[in-house]
């Protein structure tokens, strides 16, 4: 089906690696690109297997709240760890600026 799958995303996500380096692919250093849906199911591969990337870009999408936690001295700390790149604008209406923007005062 057309359908994103987020219980597959974890196997596919390293299926394609492993082939990528089975074809030759001989860098370390793998970066992801995400947009909308497709951002979630990365930052939860990325926060079970923070290993595989040097970084993610975020395009249209942004670090879910729960991926932040409130310290003892009243300030929230990010507990998503690859280094992150978000990009916004506002078209769709569906992942709105000041949402992004909450993300990045956190």
């Amino acid at each position: 089906m057309d359908t994103p799958e987020p219980l597959e995303f974890s196997a596919s996500v390293d299926r394609v690696l492993s082939l990528m380096k089975n074809k030759g692919m001989k860098t370390e250093k793998i970066f992801f690109t995400a947009h909308s849906l497709g951002g979630i199911f990365t930052a939860q591969y990325l926060n079970d297997h923070p290993e595989v990337a040097q970084g993610v870009v975020f395009m249209g999408t942004f670090i879910e709240r729960k991926r932040f936690s409130l310290t003892d001295d009243g300030l929230y700390e990010n507990t998503f760890k690859t280094p992150s790149l978000t990009l916004a604008g506002e078209m769709d209406g569906l992942a709105r600026i000041v949402r992004m923007a909450e993300g990045h005062y956190k």
